[in-house]
């Protein structure tokens, strides 16, 4: 006890003698509880106003829980054991909301009945094809006044004699529909019933009420609950009680069908984040309870899913807040571990004083644990606190905090903040005792002669430690993410054992420092002393002859720097990337999807709208698909289709250059574009004039399900097939078909590729058309080997002419090839079967198998289509650039020519599935020549904007004036703005990093003060000694404020190099999604230049404010008054 009231004492008389020391020995365990604190509370706080983002943008649907049961009433006189709706009823009560009460908002039970007809006046009594109808209902919720307000008369009753009128209210609606009031009375009987002997219910209108906010969400679902007018009908239910529908209806209708359903509406702001995993679990154990117990019901839950998504983002956003806690955290022990060298070497003849005369190191540790527990229980509260103030301030900053979201403090932070100053004491105490070890005779032969390398170095300690921390690093970098997946299920959990590799690699960075900053400043002033003024020599030296310290002081100053460097940089770069990630799903400015939307049929009024708008730029076409490229071995790859327009590609999609580092956009777009345009120079151009086209074939034998098939297309690009006619004949047939016969082929077969129009007709079309193939179909394929003879090819007019193609020039005429399968089909040239003697034929044959179109094809020789590829297809088809493979379709196969490779293309995730970029217009001719039905036309229409004043609103309101309605447009500047709204994506950062780099700069300003002050206090008999030699007073300032410019030079030098070196190789271990998959596209690192030279600024006003106190401090130095104090101590 007496020790720890010395230790007081002592503690007390410092604090006044020393109280500067003192002061930043409180500020470093300060800031170490408040940013320890403020950090768990911030990062509450963030949880819980992303959940509230969330939970806002989460609809009406998925905030409600439903449990429906459909049961038979059954009579209470003649059923001898519970009946379903009571178990079920029961169940709802004990299992599902006693469990929620402490999230919900309120609930409603709706039972109704089946459907009554009505009777009492004209207007109820119609042909039942228009017949009003409604139902008994309960509704638990009605005489609610915040939902309800009864307009006139009262509320229902029930009645225990079932003679008695029933009674019941029905909304203001209903009442208008029907044209009756309070008063009135109607008859009601199931219309089911068809006999006239049906039993009839007599029910007393009693009340009338309508709801308070009919639009509100909060009625999501509940528009059939209430009285509507539908195009054959008005609906109106009589709402009464539920003993009326229990009791007396069974009485009259034996097991009459009812349907229960529970509406539970959960409180957005009763759920907290704390509480999540409690009320997944809850909901969980209703699902799984509810199959067990419900008798004839269902239960739909849909909040769970999305708070486990939740929950997921959060884990993910957790990450690099981590990160930087544990690296700050780091940091401030070494700044701890500084304050406490310098503080301990400022007591060094205390300290030594107190071991001579026979104080022990325990001892002595006691004394300064006491006066750590005396700074720290204030600096506890204080940080406390101060944190939530701190956490609501950066809050504000960066979201909207809501009155229910405020911060507060809890239990954890406390407790965190209490560790931060524990770890503090400890470190303090720990200096002191390594310190104690020397007596008065070491402390004197220290002071004279300081050791030049400390005990880690001269035993190489600190280059084990590397070896160590270049272990570590190797793990992490094959580990591939600071999150582990579970081996037991699929839940992805953070390595914090990993997490704190990057400040070892940090400190690994300053332990180098500390070995090699002695050398270089030895060499610096070895340099400086021939030719360099005598106050950069003396600082040269002065920090070369005992470099512990200001070594440590470049560490601090390094690291302060790298956070500084890693923070901003990681904050633009994830800033950046919710961007990135934004437009390479949209891909460009607009991105139009074709949905089922009815509006997309017509395919002119949408082009002219996109063509025409004077905010809008160029417009592209694309077509998406899925397809396959067979690979060696025999195994199937599945790929992504892209065929986009190439004209605009490279002004209309959103690329980055990292793409595909060999290639711009406008090399890829250049690359896709056709070397010839096969589909203006290949087929036959028929006459204008001509109405159709006959041929003259003969099968090798009769085919009962085998047709002969003509493939055209119109001057407007439209595809379609015109039915020639069956192949059941043996001998030379004519085969004939008109161009409006395709008004008489299904409708599902006359798709079309043009726009977004899907059915053609003969209207439709814009002569002269072209034929370009003929092509066999079947219902069940080609199962044998066969083959025809055709000729005489002619188009129908007034007089049949020849087709400008002859047949036997077999350089126009080729096999429509299976690239998959190459070889099946053969034609040649006949003369030994003819139709007209003495004449020629053409004979296809074909063996059985293949896929696509079967058929010969008008034009030249056909060439692979330029295409992009991804770098898997590269590596999978084991293929380079200026190779030709086979891209397989979902029944046809085309043959690709790679003029290109890319990582990525907006839209495009190689994760996903290898992809292949066409260009659509060559894209669509090839798959109309090698698929057996025409192609369909774009799926989606890319475009941008070229007037920066266009907004996603105005536009909608422009295609909504139009007559256009398009339910799936992607805009990149909403999706940008949703990512940016979002605070888990884009706030998560900016708080915490400030808080964290001005506590930086507060441990270093105090680190530097701290040195300065004891080394100038240290050094004032030095400072008396040369200035009676006849150096000046600046010259001796001059050595001082050099010694700090070598300090800071290299502190910040060195900490932008290792920022850089560090965040660059943590970077791809951040690029993971909430699936545990890395992000598309990956990110690339942002250096915000203006954040880091902020940092220099800030930096260097500390430095020059340390200056200029240190020059008005040893101003007041008296040099007499100095030397007399040396002489006295000899």
């Amino acid at each position: 006890m007496s020790l720890i009231k010395l230790g007081y004492i002592i503690t007390i008389r410092r604090i006044i003698a020393t109280w500067h020391i003192e002061a930043i020995v409180f500020l470093g365990i300060l800031l170490a509880v408040t940013l320890l604190s403020s950090g768990v509370v911030f990062s509450h706080l963030l949880s819980e106003v992303s959940l509230s983002h969330m939970l806002k943008a989460t609809s009406a649907e998925e905030k409600k829980i439903w449990i429906r049961a459909f049961n038979n009433l059954e009579s209470p006189e003649t059923s001898n054991q519970p009946s379903a709706y009571t178990t079920n009823s029961d169940f709802v009560q004990n299992q599902v909301l006693s469990y929620l009460s402490d999230f919900t908002l309120d609930h409603h039970f709706i039972l109704e009945t089946a459907t009554f007809f009505f009777e009492g006046n004209p207007k109820l009594e119609q042909d039942e094809s228009i017949r009003p109808r409604g139902k008994l209902q309960y509704l638990n919720s009605l005489n609610d006044s915040k939902n309800f307000r009864l307009t006139l008369g009262q509320w229902p009753t029930s009645s225990p004699n079932y003679s008695d009128d029933t009674e019941a209210v029905i909304d203001s609606l209903g009442s208008d529909l029907l044209d009756i009031t309070v008063g009135d009375k109607i008859s009601i009987f199931p219309a089911t019933q068809k006999d006239a002997t049906r039993a009839k219910i007599d029910v007393q209108i009693v009340g009338i009420f309508e709801r308070r906010t009919p639009n509100s969400d909060y009625w999501f679902g509940h528009d059939k609950d209430f009285s509507y007018k539908d195009q054959r009908w008005s609906v109106v239910p009589l709402f009464t009680t539920e003993q009326n529908i229990t009791n007396k209806l069974p009485h009259e209708y034996e097991r009459i069908y009812t349907n229960s359903t529970w509406i539970i509406n959960l409180d957005p702001d009763k759920i907290k984040a704390s509480r999540i995993k409690d009320l997944v679990a809850i909901t969980h154990n209703i699902r799984i309870r509810s199959i067990n117990n419900i008798v004839h019901g269902t239960t739909s839950i849909k909040i769970d899913r999305i708070l486990e998504q939740h929950q997921k983002e959060l884990l993910v956003a957790q990450v690099p807040l981590l990160l930087m806690v544990f690296l700050v955290t780091g940091i401030l022990g070494y700044h701890l571990c500084l304050i406490s060298n310098l503080t301990i070497k400022s007591r060094s003849s205390e300290i030594a004083i107190l071991k001579s005369r026979g104080g022990g190191n325990h001892q002595l540790g006691v004394l300064v644990l006491v006066e750590g527990l005396l700074l720290s229980i204030p600096a506890v509260i204080t940080g406390t606190l101060l944190s939530p103030f701190i956490a609501h301030v950066l809050g504000n900053l960066f979201f909207n905090i809501e009155s229910s979201r405020t911060p507060q403090i809890t239990y954890t932070s406390i407790g965190i903040g209490t560790v931060g100053a524990l770890l503090a004491v400890s470190i303090l105490v720990i200096s002191t005792i390594i310190h104690a070890r020397k007596g008065i005779v070491a402390f004197r032969q220290s002071g004279s002669r300081p050791s030049r390398m400390p005990f880690i170095q001269r035993y190489y300690i600190d280059l084990l430690f590397l070896v160590i921390i270049g272990l570590l690093w190797w793990q992490v970098q094959n580990q591939g993410s600071f999150l582990v997946q579970s081996r037991l299920n699929d839940v992805f959990k953070v390595d914090y054992t990993l997490l704190v590799t990057p400040i070892i690699g940090l400190l690994g960075i300053g332990l180098l420092v500390l070995r090699f900053f002695p050398l270089v400043v030895l060499l610096l002033a070895r340099i400086l002393e021939p030719i360099g003024p005598v106050w950069a020599v003396q600082g040269a030296r002065r920090i070369s002859r005992d470099p512990s310290v200001p070594a440590s002081l470049v560490v601090l100053l390094m690291l302060a720097t790298a956070l500084g460097v890693i923070g901003s940089a990681f904050s633009s770069t994830l800033q950046q990337s919710q961007t990135d990630q934004a437009m390479y799903k949209s891909g460009s400015d607009l991105r139009i999807v074709r949905g089922s939307s009815q509006s997309l049929q017509n395919s002119e009024l949408l082009d002219g709208f996109l063509t025409q708008h004077p905010g809008l730029g160029n417009i592209a076409y694309a077509y998406r698909a899925g397809g396959h490229l067979n690979t060696e071995g025999f195994v199937s790859t599945k790929t992504a289709t892209l065929a986009i327009d190439s004209a605009h590609l490279q002004s209309i999609a959103w690329y980055r250059n990292d793409f595909s580092s060999p290639y711009t956009i406008e090399n890829l777009a250049n690359s896709i574009k056709p070397d010839n345009k096969p589909w203006e120079t290949d087929g036959i151009t028929l006459p204008i004039d001509s109405h159709g086209i006959s041929l003259w074939v003969q099968p090798n034998r009769p085919y009962q399900i085998l047709m002969l098939q003509a493939r055209l297309r119109d001057s407007n690009g439209n595809y379609f097939d015109l039915p020639l006619g069956k192949l059941d004949h043996k001998n030379w047939q004519k085969h004939t078909v008109s161009y409006d016969a395709l008004d008489n082929i299904t409708p599902t077969r006359r798709r079309s590729a043009s726009r977004f129009r899907n059915f053609l007709s003969f209207a439709d079309l814009t002569p002269p058309f072209t034929l370009l193939a003929l092509h066999l179909t079947s219902s069940t394929g080609l199962e044998e080997s066969g083959a025809i003879f055709f000729s005489d090819l002619t188009s129908m007019q007034s007089e049949e002419e020849p087709l400008p193609y002859n047949l036997d020039y077999m350089s126009k005429v080729h096999i429509i090839e299976d690239h998959t399968h190459p070889g099946l089909y053969d034609l040649k040239l006949n003369t030994s079967v003819s139709n007209v003697q003495g004449s020629q034929s053409m004979r296809f044959g074909w063996s059985p198998g293949g896929n696509g179109l079967r058929g010969v094809r008008f034009g030249h020789k056909e060439t692979p289509i330029n295409a992009i590829v991804s770098e898997e297809i590269l590596q999978s088809a084991n293929a380079k650039v200026g190779d030709s493979i086979t891209l397989g379709m979902s029944s046809y196969s085309l043959p690709i020519k790679i003029t290109s490779f890319t990582n990525y293309f907006p839209t495009l995730d190689p994760k996903i599935a290898p992809f292949v970029i066409l260009d659509r217009t060559n894209f669509e001719y090839y798959s109309n020549m090698h698929s057996q039905r025409i192609a369909a036309g774009p799926t989606e229409i890319w475009g941008d904007f070229r007037d920066e004043s266009i907004t996603p609103d105005v536009l909608i309101e422009s295609l909504k004036d139009s007559g256009i309605v398009l339910p799936n447009v992607l805009f990149s500047d909403s999706l940008v703005a949703e990512n940016a709204s979002r605070p888990l994506k884009n706030a998560s950062w900016g708080g915490l990093l400030i808080l964290m780099f001005m506590t930086l700069i507060l441990a270093s300003l105090s680190g530097i003060l701290l040195f300065a002050y004891l080394d100038v206090i240290q050094r004032q008999g030095e400072f008396a000694l040369i200035r009676t030699l006849g150096s000046s007073k600046g010259q001796v300032l001059g050595a001082v404020w050099f010694s700090l410019l070598l300090i800071f030079a290299f502190g910040i030098g060195l900490g932008t190099w290792a920022g850089q070196i560090i965040g660059t190789s943590i970077l791809p271990l951040l690029e993971i999604a909430e699936d545990g998959q890395r992000i598309t596209p990956p990110m690339l690192l942002q250096t915000s230049w203006a954040s880091v030279f902020a940092t220099y600024l800030v930096l260097f006003a500390v430095v020059s404010g340390t200056v200029v106190w240190l020059a008005w401090f040893t101003a007041k130095i008296d040099i007499q008054k100095v030397l007399r104090a040396g002489e006295d101590a000899r």
